[in-house]
């Protein structure tokens, strides 16, 4: 048997390692040395080279001898003493190295971060060995008796391990157990199918390929679920109150510490702690559950990286895939009350026991749920709110030069920060997309229109089937009304875009107790423009338009109206969008004197509406014939109303002229003073229909709309009205009327 010097250089005894490698090396040549030890051993006390080794195969020559002896006399595995020295003397020779040495060992910082014994090493060393060199592939064949195995079973470790330590029978299976240091964070568990039929010790010792990155320092995670993050000194501080919260919050015990950052986007959360990791000099793991193989190895190999790494953790989207948290209860049990609860009570006890010490950041949810966790893991509760406008507005200043983004003039981004109640991160992808708009179109400057479209795209609802998108094309020059109407309008557009750096800096929405709500009351005959005042509002504040459906809020079952004007406003809330209530007195009607539970229940229901409407924060507009039937409580908390009267002359002969475009072909005779003196009970949306219809009428004949045609038009719509036809009231061109 060779002995210490043919193995070590005693001339190098506490020398510094000078390469990582040296030190690899080293303990490979330890394992060399108790590998020859133990077949060495285990030879002498053999006749034929079928050697016996624990819980593997035997020959049947080695049985007849083995039972052919008195019992009392039978071997039984034992260490001799010369291994036992040798071993000892390769342990202080390469301990003495690590002490001189000073830079990381990646060995030697696993067995410290891991709190790893002597076993656990010899355990690592067999299943990197393979990893290595193929030659003790060849090794591990002999010691276990079958060629046909890929790599070094779990028997190998108990022969191993019982030959030095032969006091302790039960040694490598505490040490193998799947809950274990060596099982969850080091060994690839995923077994083989050849020898499932086979008992455990036949299950093959696979090294995870994290675990092999780490110990020979190759810069890679291992598993795309983990992700790393370096701050950008670059990028500013959006979150400053929030940040130095999280920079005082410093544990003094070694114990795992969760805590729970409830907020609407995960963007912001992640760069908030990438500005605690720049403050502290590391960097940000976020660890993706959504992205997650199935099964927990790939979940281990995060979690050995971040045992080894020192940084931030954030476990994003705590709402992980089924199957990981499927494969996470078999590993660890659960509760089998639901997916996202098993998240929490079989991944938080995983991530207590495999990072001591460590403040673990979780995130996913707007609101953390009600979950049932022990004590020692319920997280803290941290809430990161949207950014106030000043914060909107430096974000937006901040990304606009970033991306280099000249904005068209007339775009006053402080109303646009102030409007629309965006997160950090999605202000930013949304100038990232504008950047790449531009590149790719050419343009110079961000439109109107393309800024518009871009902020719709973030405001997309899902209102289901209570509320519909309107395209809101009209502007203030499309309507007609009174000067002192439109002033009204615009005062409630400048009383939304402003809600922020007046109601909230001036102090006046924490005196309202109801929010910064807006609600404007359009009444007026059909047809005289309110839809149209609706989209010219929605246009100038730059918001998404949404019709409701008043046929789809109410229902015949108790509570359901007020889960569907429930649903309304909550996904209203969440995108900031205009909600536009035609035929609003069906909904605001005057609550009636109870004769019945229908009476009840309707007058619950019109309480109901009052309150979410007046607790909204954006815009609300109601359209009505007559506002006469509306519950007075309520047109106290009106904050606009707005008369839309039918049309005079004068605005009747200009809506003739410019209802169609400029470019329509129209011939020069037609009347205009006739049409808006002769027909009053004209309203805007009816000279809209006539005026199309004629210009259909012309496009057919390929020519220029003529009187006829409006004439005509006009006949066609006071049919569609149920109007009796009289020709004296279309005077002089009374013959036009006729087909």
């Amino acid at each position: 048997m060779h002995t210490f010097s043919d193995y070590f250089d005693d001339k190098l005894h506490n020398e510094p390692y000078t390469d990582p490698s040296q030190h690899l090396g080293d303990c490979m040549l330890m394992l060399d040395a108790l590998l020859e030890a133990f077949i060495r051993d285990k030879g002498a006390r053999c006749r034929e080279s079928d050697w016996h080794i624990r819980s593997a195969l035997v020959s049947e020559t080695e049985l007849q001898d083995y039972f052919d002896m008195p019992p009392g006399e039978r071997p039984g595995d034992r260490v001799s003493a010369d291994a036992i020295v040798l071993i000892g003397k390769c342990r202080d020779h390469i301990a003495s190295r690590v002490a001189a040495t000073t830079i990381s060992l990646p060995i030697e910082r696993m067995v410290k971060e891991l709190g790893l014994g002597f076993p656990e090493l010899i355990t690592v060393l067999v299943a990197l060995s393979v990893r290595l060199d193929l030659k003790y592939l060849r090794i591990y064949h002999f010691i276990q008796d079958d060629y046909s195995m890929k790599f070094p079973t779990m028997g190998v470790i108990d022969a191993l391990l019982n030959f030095l330590y032969p006091q302790d029978e039960a040694l490598a299976e505490r040490l193998l157990a799947r809950d274990g240091i060596l099982g969850c964070f080091l060994l690839d568990r995923r077994g083989d199918e050849s020898v499932k039929k086979y008992p455990p010790f036949l299950e093959p010792l696979l090294l995870s390929d994290t675990a092999l990155n780490l110990l020979l320092s190759i810069p890679a995670i291992g598993t795309t679920a983990l992700t790393e993050r370096i701050p950008d000194d670059s990028v500013p501080v959006f979150f400053e109150g929030f940040l130095e919260e999280l920079s005082a919050d410093r544990p003094g015990n070694e114990r795992a510490h969760f805590r729970y950052i409830e907020s609407a986007d995960t963007g912001d959360v992640v760069h908030v702690l990438l500005s605690l990791a720049g403050k502290l000099g590391q960097k940000l793991y976020i660890l993706d559950l959504n992205v997650l193989p199935a099964g927990v190895n790939a979940l281990h190999a995060s979690l050995l990286y971040l045992r080894m790494e020192p940084g931030i953790l954030l476990v994003k989207d705590i709402r992980a895939s089924g199957e990981v948290l499927r494969e996470t209860q078999r590993i660890l049990g659960g509760d089998d009350e639901g997916l996202n609860h098993m998240a929490m009570t079989g991944l938080l006890p995983l991530l207590y026991k495999a990072l001591p010490g460590r403040i673990i950041y979780l995130c996913g949810e707007k609101k953390l749920p009600a979950y049932r966790v022990d004590r020692e893991y319920l997280p803290a509760v941290l809430s990161l709110p949207v950014p106030d406008v000043r914060e909107r507005i430096a974000i937006w200043q901040y990304g606009l030069a970033k991306e280099g983004i000249i904005l068209e003039p007339g775009i006053d981004i402080m109303d646009i920060a102030d409007c629309h109640e965006l997160s950090a991160d999605t202000i930013l992808r949304l100038l990232r997309q504008a950047r790449e708009t531009l590149d790719a179109t050419g343009g110079l400057e961000l439109g109107r229109t393309q800024l518009q479209e871009l902020l719709f795209r973030q405001s997309t609802s899902h209102f289901e089937n209570l509320a519909t998108a309107v395209d809101a094309r009209y502007t203030w020059d499309d309507i007609f009304l009174g000067a002192a109407e439109k002033k009204r309008l615009q005062a409630a557009c400048d009383r939304y875009r402003l809600r922020n750096r007046v109601g909230a800096e001036w102090g006046i929405t924490r005196k309202n107790a109801y929010g910064n709500a807006v609600i404007i009351l359009m009444y007026g005959p059909p047809g005289t423009g309110k839809t149209m005042a609706a989209q010219a509002i929605a246009n100038e504040v730059m918001t998404p338009l949404y019709r409701v459906d008043v046929s789809q809020i109410f229902s015949k079952y108790i509570g359901e109206t007020q889960k569907n004007l429930s649903r309304i406003f909550d996904e209203a809330e969440k995108r900031s969008v205009v909600l536009f209530f035609d035929e609003a007195d069906a909904l605001f009607t005057k609550r009636t004197e109870i004769k019945d539970s229908h009476d009840k229940y309707s007058n619950s229901d019109t309480s109901f509406l009052l309150q979410k409407v007046e607790e909204y924060s954006g815009i609300s507009i109601l359209a009505t014939n007559s506002y006469q039937s509306f519950d007075t409580a309520f047109m106290r908390r009106l904050t606009y109303v707005v008369h839309f009267e039918r049309p005079d002359e004068t605005t009747r002969e200009q809506m003739w002229r410019t209802m169609l475009p400029a470019q329509v072909p129209m011939d020069e005779d037609v009347d205009y003073a006739f049409l808006a003196k002769q027909f009053t009970e004209m309203t805007g949306s009816n000279i809209k229909s006539v005026l199309l219809t004629a210009a259909y009428f012309a496009g057919a004949e390929k020519r220029s709309i003529s009187m006829k045609d409006i004439i005509l038009a006009t006949r066609y719509e006071f049919e569609k009205l149920g109007r009796l036809i009289d020709s004296e009231e279309f005077g002089k061109y009374a013959m036009f009327i006729q087909e």
